[in-house]
């Protein structure tokens, strides 16, 4: 797909994540890892723009997929969630389709 995701329907948005998750499983089961790892970033982004951005409160702590420590969210800009995961002082941006309680 050569269309930017903020430029795709809640249906096509629904169809590329399928679509997506497909191709990650095949990527993985091929053993082919990194690609995989792209794929499934694109995955989230895509599934980021499904989210509605007011649902995440500023000062909450949430869980990021594929991260161990909690991640307290300072903002939300766009589809990106900044913030801090739990014993670090450097702010970080995660995708919103990452973040879950």
């Amino acid at each position: 797909m050569n269309r930017r995701l903020s430029d795709l329907t809640p249906d096509e948005l629904r169809r590329e994540i399928d679509r997506l998750q497909r191709d990650v499983e095949t990527k993985r089961n091929q053993g082919l890892m990194a690609e995989a790892e792209v794929l499934e970033q694109r995955l989230f982004l895509a599934k980021s723009y499904l989210c509605d951005p007011r649902a995440f409160r500023p000062g909450e702590t949430y869980r990021v997929v594929g991260e161990d420590r909690p991640f307290r969210l300072d903002f939300v800009r766009g589809v990106m969630a900044w913030g801090h995961l739990e014993g670090e002082t450097e702010a970080r941006a995660f995708p919103l389709g990452r973040l879950y309680r």
